[in-house]
């Protein structure tokens, strides 16, 4: 899957797992495909905190899990 069809995830100042809609935020970044089965594998957080190297707290941004209606 190429790079520009994936989307970039970063760590907020809050520790939240958001969308990096400029693809150039500061800070490491992780790339997730944007389809629902995906974000609903984020649920995982101790790869994510792997992946962004955070020791502390990790939560995702509730924009980030799909609901039902998705």
């Amino acid at each position: 899957m190429r790079k520009d069809s994936l989307m970039r995830l970063k760590v907020d100042e809050k520790g939240r797992v958001v969308r990096d809609e400029t693809g150039k935020g500061e800070g490491r970044g992780a790339y997730v495909c944007p389809s629902r089965a995906c974000l609903e594998g984020l649920g995982r957080i101790e790869r994510l905190k792997k992946a962004f190297r955070q020791k502390g707290e990790l939560t995702l941004h509730p924009d980030l899990i799909p609901t039902q209606q998705d």
